[in-house]
């Protein structure tokens, strides 16, 4: 991935993701937040429509600023240490008051998604 893709991935507020209906076999695609480190995309999430695609289908696509981005849905990060890590990602990138109203105290599953090549 280049520098300028990174660059573009760390700092954007959210992206569109493109999954693969897991029943239909069309596309489906969402807007969400999200956190990026190491190749990674973190995502909190509830048992949504998106995440069972991903389950059946773990390639993706992910849009933003008009760029593509092929990922894969990585299933080995939801453990509870992973959900700490990208608690604290999403309160460095949206801050204490945003991960206390809408991510804290509730129950939520990390996703997340490799960057590929």
């Amino acid at each position: 991935m280049t520098p300028q893709a990174e660059k573009l991935l760390a700092e954007a507020t959210e992206l569109e993701l493109t999954t693969t209906g897991r029943a239909s076999g069309e596309p489906r695609t969402v807007e969400l937040w999200f956190a990026y480190a190491g190749g990674d995309l973190f995502f909190l999430t509830g048992d949504t429509h998106w995440r069972r695609n991903l389950e059946a289908h773990p390639n993706a696509e992910v849009r933003l600023q008009g760029r593509r981005f092929p990922v894969r849905w990585e299933p080995a990060a939801g453990d509870p240490a992973s959900k700490a890590r990208v608690l604290h990602l999403f309160r460095a990138k949206y801050g204490d008051a945003v991960v206390r109203q809408w991510y804290e105290g509730r129950e939520h599953t990390v996703v997340a998604l490799r960057a590929l090549p």
